[in-house]
């Protein structure tokens, strides 16, 4: 277990960890170039303690299959590591989380992210709540300070499936296809 994991795994920086049923922790290789960010735990990551293993992290699998990646070569972590109860976090909640993420970002040292939703794009790019999730999708954009890290920002697949919208589904594929030839060839084409 890195330090970092360590470290999330007592994390008390706010009071979402007092009615959550597991600090939800980040799966996959610590030195790796492909990062996956989701936004809040699931009701299913928050009973396992592990990110994306729960309908949505089926369907992330099936998704980065279809794009020719292995769940196994990504490190996969939240932007929020506990689940709040009946409601979104607050603001507070999650900026306690960022310090996290930062250190999964450095430790990891991934030339690629892909962003599952508004929640961890806006908190990766460091906007405020004038963020359009429309604006940003497909458009590889870089973060960090210096990290000098491909950020591709995608919406959550899981409700548009839900929704009947496979469309959505299709940007996603299109999303990790992208990341996959940049790690590969050095370009999103």
């Amino acid at each position: 277990m890195s330090t970092t994991i360590e470290a999330i795994s007592g994390c008390g920086r706010c009071s979402l960890h007092e009615s959550c049923n597991r600090i939800v922790l980040p799966n996959g290789p610590t030195k790796t170039p492909y990062m996956i960010v989701g936004d809040t735990p699931s009701l299913q990551e928050d009973a396992i303690g592990e990110a994306q293993r729960g309908q949505g992290g089926l369907m992330l699998d099936k998704l980065l299959r279809s794009a020719g990646i292995e769940r196994d070569a990504c490190y996969v972590t939240t932007a929020v590591k506990c689940r709040p109860q009946g409601r979104q976090p607050r603001a507070a909640e999650v900026k306690a989380c960022r310090q996290w993420l930062d250190r999964e970002i450095e430790e990891v040292d991934p030339k690629v992210i892909l962003a599952i939703g508004a929640r961890p794009a806006k908190l990766l790019l460091g906007l405020g709540s004038d963020f359009r999730l429309e604006d940003y999708l497909l458009k590889p954009e870089y973060i960090g300070a210096g990290l000098k890290v491909q950020l591709m920002i995608a919406i959550k697949p899981l409700p548009m499936i839900q929704k009947g919208s496979m469309r959505h589904v299709k940007q996603v594929v299109k999303a990790l296809t992208g990341l996959r030839n940049y790690v590969e060839k050095g370009a999103f084409c």
